[in-house]
Formats: structure tokens, C-alpha cells, sequence
């Protein structure tokens, strides 16, 4: 190993390296080279990306975005797939086997919340031009499915049904994870919608905060991701400014 990466391997580097960045949520390059340049009064870009590498390789850094970094390697988030949405999936795949669609309901987010509502809402995300085909079969099929509900529809039949889906566009590129053959949402995903939708708007405030807060906390959330998607959505700049205002993304 070369001589100028040696720094890197010292128990007490490491401990300080932790110590600085540790109270911050998200930091980037710039941060890691301003840091390394006051400690040591220079540092070529050669090095600090072997230094970045390294450090990533070994668990102390997990990247988060493209030139973004929290320290730790935490776990990924994995979500639980329901009954209801492998009973979904399986009619899906039946009835449209050629369509693309993406499942995922409240429970992924009861974890991460402080006073998550009773309702449970199933999603089912559909690409557009089989929105309304879907929506007409699951019909047939399930009580109280509803097709982009705006909030007044929410208010008066959606909160009071027991077990309702809620059939909508998916957008296109939308962060998506796969699970055993089936097709949910992401934390990335599931964090922009409750941000965003119409549905969610109930968890506005506090609990909005008290979610994004335990979700960076306990998953490496790729920011970056996000921030795609709500461009998807025409919804960057308000994300981006939420998530700066909070410290839990790097200006």
C-alpha cells in the first residue's frame, strides 16, 4: 500500500473520522476532501478517491448518492410483502401478464412512524395507459378500489372503507425493488409518494418529519434516487429544500 493511504488504516484516523461526521446525516466529497486537507494540509484526488473506496469497502462509509456518504454500513431496507399484495400480484400477473405495475401498502411505513393512522391502504401504481383497465377488473374482483382519489373522495369514502386500493399512474423510471418475482416499492419510492400524494396528506407536519427522520437514520437512502423521482413527479426543488432544511441531505 502506498505511503500517502496509510492514514486510513490507523484505529485513531478512523475514530476521528467517525467523530467528525457522525453527527451529520448526509456529507460529500467536498466535505471528506475539505476534511482531509485540514488535518493534513493537502491531498490529491487520486488519493481521496482510494481513501473513499476504501473506506465504503470496509464498512465505515455506505455511499448514498452520487457523491454522498453517511458513516456506517447500515442495512438496506427490505419490505415485507403482504398476503393482500401476493393475492394482487398473482391476479395481475393473470389478467395482464404484459403490464408493468407496482405494489406496496401503509405497513412498509408503520415502522418508521409515531401515529400511523389505522387505515391501511394498499397501492397499486399501474403504467398509464392500463390504469383504468385495471382499476374496472379489480372491481370485479375487490370491495372499495378507487382510482386517484383526490382528497375529498379520501375524506368521505376512502378512510371509512375497510382494506381499500387505491389504483394509480405509475411514473415513469419510479424506484422500484424486487422481491421474490414481485414488484414493490423502494424506501426511495415509498418516501416521495408519502411526500407527495394526495392520500398521505394526513402525515403532513410532524409526522412527515418523524417518518424521513427514522427512515435516514436506520437505511442508507439514496438521495439522489429520490430526488429523480420527484423530478418525475415536477416536485425536486420541494423535496430537495425539505430534505436540506432538515439535514438530512448535503446543500
Amino acid at each position: 500500500m502506498r505511503q500517502n493511504n496509510k492514514v486510513i488504516e490507523t484505529k485513531d484516523h478512523i475514530k476521528q473520522l467517525i467523530s467528525y461526521f457522525g453527527e451529520k446525516k448526509v456529507f460529500t466529497t467536498k466535505n471528506l476532501e475539505a476534511y482531509y486537507i485540514s488535518r493534513e494540509g493537502s491531498i490529491k484526488r487520486n488519493t481521496l478517491n482510494w481513501r473513499v473506496h476504501y473506506l465504503i469497502e470496509k464498512g465505515i462509509l455506505t455511499r448514498t448518492g452520487r457523491g454522498q456518504f453517511i458513516v456506517g454500513n447500515d442495512k438496506a431496507f427490505e419490505p415485507v410483502v403482504s398476503p393482500m399484495i401476493k393475492n394482487l400480484d398473482r391476479h395481475l400477473k393473470k389478467s395482464f401478464p404484459f403490464l408493468k405495475y407496482c405494489l406496496w401498502d401503509t405497513e412498509q411505513i408503520r415502522g418508521l412512524s409515531q401515529h400511523l393512522p389505522s387505515l391501511k391502504l394498499t397501492i397499486v401504481d399501474v403504467e398509464r395507459d392500463g390504469t383504468e383497465s385495471v382499476f374496472h377488473n379489480l372491481q370485479d374482483k375487490y370491495k372499495n378500489v378507487y382510482m386517484m382519489p383526490d382528497q375529498e373522495v379520501m375524506n368521505i369514502y376512502v378512510i371509512r372503507s375497510k382494506n381499500p386500493i387505491i389504483v394509480k399512474v405509475l411514473v415513469s423510471e419510479a424506484p422500484v425493488y424486487e422481491l421474490g418475482g414481485i414488484t414493490t416499492a423502494s424506501i426511495e419510492k415509498i418516501l416521495v409518494d408519502v411526500f407527495f400524494e394526495e392520500e398521505f396528506v394526513s402525515l403532513h407536519g410532524s409526522e412527515m418529519l418523524h417518518i424521513f427522520t427514522n427512515a435516514f437514520e436506520r437505511y442508507p437512502i439514496n438521495t439522489g434516487k429520490m430526488l429523480r423521482y420527484a423530478d418525475r413527479k415536477r416536485k425536486k426543488a420541494e423535496l430537495k429544500k425539505f430534505l436540506i432544511s432538515n439535514k438530512l441531505a448535503a446543500k
